[in-house]
């Protein structure tokens, strides 16, 4: 089997593999193309070609995403099956459908989500993250220009109330959760919520765990927040790269 995923997905798409029984050729592409869903196409069907080539065949090319803003419509292979995902990305498949994903979405508007694979390879931001990129900016443009830049940058983000962490069923990710609390809690209104999260086929624990932290946010409120998320159907990476901004 081929596997051509975002690196999002490594460690769970890696802890699957495993006892499935089937010899994988995986190939990591780096977070981010969803930002410019042609490049995604065009570098995974670039790889789609490369392992056309296997000997012997290989039975099927799996893709670890979804329609992400576009970027995996219109990918095809010749005589080896693709498979993809039917989701709008990634975060359907840590959910483990579009059916859940779409459930989150109609019961609690403005969600933004964590994963594992988010805090590790996104710029996933904190408050270490606004100083970096507040010094950053304030070296080029100055200190006053440096905090007009970073609030116009975040404007966006009074769509979200809430912020969900979706954790792993492998691996040890308690630091990870607790990044994803104290960017939400960072207003000082945190609440924690618990649910689950199935994982189809069995690959991973179907009884799911503990899921979520959650700080709602009243509407004009000023605070930090995470990860992005936008309704399905309208892939949140196709309005552009602002979305991997935070809140001030």
């Amino acid at each position: 089997m081929g596997l051509i995923a975002c690196e999002v997905l490594r460690q769970e798409l890696s802890a699957a593999m495993e006892p499935c029984g089937h010899t994988f050729f995986p190939v990591w592409m780096r977070q981010g193309l969803h930002d410019t869903p042609d490049l995604l196409r065009a570098q995974v069907q670039t790889e789609i070609a490369r392992l056309e080539q296997a000997e012997p065949p290989l039975d099927a090319i799996l893709l670890g995403y979804g329609l992400c803003g576009g970027g995996t419509a219109g990918l095809c292979a010749g005589n080896v099956p693709l498979v993809l995902p039917r989701t709008d990305d990634c975060i359907g498949i840590l959910l483990g459908s579009q059916e859940r994903y779409l459930s989150f979405f109609h019961s609690r508007s403005g969600i933004y989500w964590f994963s594992t694979g988010w805090l590790t390879f996104a710029d996933t931001p904190s408050e270490s993250y606004y100083a970096e990129k507040l010094r950053d900016y304030a070296a080029r443009f100055g200190e006053e220009d440096a905090r007009w830049l970073l609030a116009e940058e975040n404007r966006w983000i009074s769509q979200y109330q809430s912020g969900i962490y979706i954790r792993s069923p492998v691996g040890e990710d308690t630091d990870f959760e607790q990044q994803a609390q104290e960017a939400c809690a960072a207003d000082g209104r945190s609440k924690r919520h618990r649910g689950t999260t199935v994982w189809p086929g069995g690959s991973c624990p179907a009884d799911g765990t503990d899921v979520f932290w959650s700080a709602r946010r009243d509407a004009g409120s000023s605070g930090t927040g995470t990860a992005g998320f936008s309704a399905p159907g309208e892939d949140r990476k196709t309005r552009g790269t602002a979305n991997r901004k935070l809140w001030r």
